[in-house]
């Protein structure tokens, strides 16, 4: 087993603490300039090795560290982004598993010596998503170690709870349209995006995905009023449902046409070349209730292609 010890870059500067020189030194930033981190650095260097796990190519803290990781996740849009936390924990994985392999042992040997058990996914036993006002806020996972049956996976939108089962999970398939009529819009709140049951979704309400990489949801059969508010209903603790007006090809013609006729808008790009805000230039419309547009990839047995959405919010 090899020690490791985490420490926050802000309080490791300001105590002072016996480092081995035989110890490795990992700093971990997405942005590579954290003036913290940096200083901290600047404090193990001489004393012992430096790997720095870093997003920013160039940046200050990979070009003093002697060794550098980059995680390669992207542009950080906002901060703590999910994809910048996860390539991050992906690279310190692969750390582990090299510094493992030095004396022939593989990670998963590790684990063993250290529990008496293989690692497959025991000891998880609940999964908790937590979002609030649009946000996922938590992530809660409870351990059991004598628990080895699969864990459940709850995703709590605003108070309201959904629990999907490990087979519900791992069995569920997508539905995909027969065509590109449809009367509702269902966009799933943060917990269930994050969670990553797209799949589970169609099956746990009869839903079919706008397209595979759209996550956006329909109801594919035809229904009466009174049924599709009947189907709706659940939904709407768990995201935004939108009743559709029309559905047109994404063109230059189109959006000209849908601009005029909606000019205050919400606009949302989903699984197309174009972001949401590329999409509310080309259609020059200005935040506002007349409409909330979507730009989307639908996908049928027939053909798949980019198409505009123009809805309205239940409840107007």
């Amino acid at each position: 087993q090899i020690p490791v010890r985490v420490e926050l870059a802000s309080e490791f500067r300001y105590r002072k603490m016996p480092l081995n020189k035989k110890a490795l030194a990992v700093f971990i930033s997405q942005s590579g300039e954290t003036a913290d981190t940096l200083a901290a650095l600047r404090m193990v260097k001489g004393i012992c090795p430096t790997v720095a796990v870093v997003n920013v190519v160039g940046s200050s803290l990979a070009r003093e560290a002697d060794q550098v990781i980059y995680t390669l996740a992207g542009p950080e849009i906002s901060v703590a982004t999910t994809k910048a936390y996860s390539a991050q924990l992906i690279a310190v994985y692969i750390l582990a598993m090299k510094l493992a392999k030095l004396d022939d042992r593989t990670y998963e040997e590790y684990l063993e010596k250290a529990s008496g058990k293989g690692w497959n996914g025991q000891w998880v036993r609940e999964v908790h998503v937590v979002a609030s006002g649009g946000e996922c806020k938590e992530l809660l996972i409870l351990l059991d170690g004598e628990w080895n049956e699969g864990y459940s996976l709850t995703c709590r939108e605003d108070g309201k709870t959904l629990t999907f089962k490990p087979e519900e999970i791992t069995k569920a398939k997508a539905g995909y349209p027969d065509s590109t009529f449809a009367r509702i819009i269902f966009e799933p709140g943060k917990s269930l995006t994050k969670a990553g049951v797209s799949n589970a979704i169609c099956e746990r309400f009869g839903l079919v995905k706008l397209a595979r990489f759209t996550h956006l949801y329909t109801i594919s059969e035809p229904l009466s009023d009174s049924e599709s508010e009947q189907r709706t209903a659940p939904l709407k603790d768990f995201g935004k449902v939108f009743y559709v007006k029309e559905i047109l090809p994404l063109n230059k013609s189109s959006m000209k046409d849908v601009g005029k006729r909606y000019p205050h808008s919400e606009v949302s790009a989903k699984n197309i070349p174009m972001s949401s805000d590329e999409l509310r230039t080309r259609l020059k419309v200005k935040s506002g209730d007349d409409a909330h547009i979507f730009g989307v990839r639908i996908e049928t047995p027939y053909n798949e292609d980019n198409y505009l959405i123009v809805t309205e919010p239940s409840g107007h």
